[in-house]
């Protein structure tokens, strides 16, 4: 079901709503099993299409790599420039994962890659304004028209550093389970370290939405980050709204699965990362006959964990308030598969560039028992692995312009 909203918030002109890409080219990677696939996609009528497998060598040429088409034919001049082509990338890409090896193995950081690269930033919101916003959302909370209610605001780098080196820097600095780069048709650069899986469905039909509700900073130390989590997950206020958004998750998924394949798993478990520690749960549910992926999409987007609850309201409420764009951020970037299968990830913890500025963006949820400066201290740990990558300083010592 799509609802027709009104939009008060200009969107970005450089952003599309939607933008998606046939890739004819895939080249999996795979690190620990030193071993790589590089496909290319044999659409019906194409005769350029072959799967090229081998082992990972120097990525100096192309000798060690095996071709074959998909009809048995013979290879072709073709797929010998296809195989070069696809050495030279391999090479590109094994080069990037040598860098962060050496580095980790020599005990160097991310501010190791590249050099240091003068900048300015500033928030689109001051502090006083976030307390404001955050006043007005509480108030629809006893009102009734909202239960929780997701409010963010953004900060600009303005830099010269280039994109990739930003990603290099913060997959080392953050690895994450979802990392992405990519550009857009219309020239944006999109960085990003999500923790948070937005829709995964397997060719055979297996649903599962992985909602984060609730986060502490990570303090760094064992110990200290065991009383971290002990609070977080004994929090009343955290574990409320926790459960308010997987019961959310759970609505949504109903929407397109059996109902008796319909449960939670992984209760409030807890993910470490550079800066934050997060309680997350698994919503899953096995799809309807009838139902396919662009149906699970229409039931769960957006995710509840960037809106609020109940959604309808919380998206009003965030027109109405915010006073730019959110762009890339709460939206979702990942993979749709010919044979059914989707793997996408929530652009959080994200940075989008373009016209020399990157774009960072973070939210707070708000619920009956919030308190703003908590919240406020929230969005700003949310950029902070962005931001160290960009600057190289942590943003808990930067003061910004408002």
């Amino acid at each position: 079901m799509i609802e027709d909203l009104e939009e008060r918030i200009p969107r970005d002109a450089a952003l599309p709503v939607i933008s998606l890409t046939l890739y004819r080219g895939i080249i999996t990677l795979d690190l620990r099993a030193g071993s790589h696939c590089a496909t290319l996609l044999h659409l019906s009528g194409d005769p350029g299409g072959y799967g090229i497998r081998g082992g990972l060598g120097s990525g100096e040429d192309a000798a060690g790599i095996e071709v074959s088409r998909p009809d048995g034919q013979p290879e072709g001049e073709s797929a010998g420039h296809e195989s070069a082509r696809f050495a030279d990338i391999l090479g590109l890409l094994q080069s990037d994962a040598l860098l962060a090896e050496d580095l980790a193995r020599t005990g160097a950081g991310p501010k190791d890659i590249g050099p240091v690269f003068p900048y300015s930033a500033h928030d689109t919101i001051d502090r006083d304004l976030f307390y404001r916003w955050f006043a007005k959302g509480k108030e629809h909370i006893a009102q009734g028209d909202v239960y929780q209610l997701q409010l963010g605001h953004e900060i600009q780098v303005d830099s010269r550093i280039p994109p990739f080196q930003v990603y290099q820097r913060l997959r080392l600095q953050d690895p994450s389970p979802y990392m992405y780069y990519f550009v857009t048709p219309q020239g944006v650069h999109v960085i990003g370290a999500s923790p948070e899986l937005f829709i995964g469905l397997t060719p055979d039909g297996d649903i599962t939405l992985r909602p984060i509700a609730g986060t502490v900073g990570n303090p760094g130390g064992e110990e200290a980050r065991q009383a971290a989590i002990r609070q977080l997950t004994g929090d009343p206020k955290e574990r409320a709204e926790h459960l308010m958004l997987v019961d959310l998750g759970r609505n949504d998924v109903a929407r397109c699965c059996t109902p008796e394949s319909l449960e939670v798993d992984r209760l409030m478990t807890t993910e470490v990362y550079s800066h934050v520690i997060h309680m997350v749960s698994d919503v899953i549910g096995r799809i309807r006959p009838g139902l396919d992926k662009y149906d699970v999409f229409s039931a769960a987007f957006p995710a509840g964990t960037m809106t609020g609850t109940p959604k309808v309201r919380a998206v009003e409420i965030i027109e109405e308030t915010e006073v730019s764009s959110r762009g890339v951020y709460a939206g979702a970037v990942g993979f749709l598969g010919f044979d059914g299968m989707v793997l996408t990830a929530l652009c959080i913890r994200t940075a989008s560039y373009h016209s020399g500025s990157y774009h960072l963006r973070a939210s707070a949820g708000i619920v009956e028992d919030s308190q703003p400066e908590s919240e406020w201290q929230e969005t700003m740990k949310k950029m902070s692995s962005a931001y160290l990558a960009i600057t190289g300083k942590e943003l808990a010592h930067e003061s910004l312009a408002g």
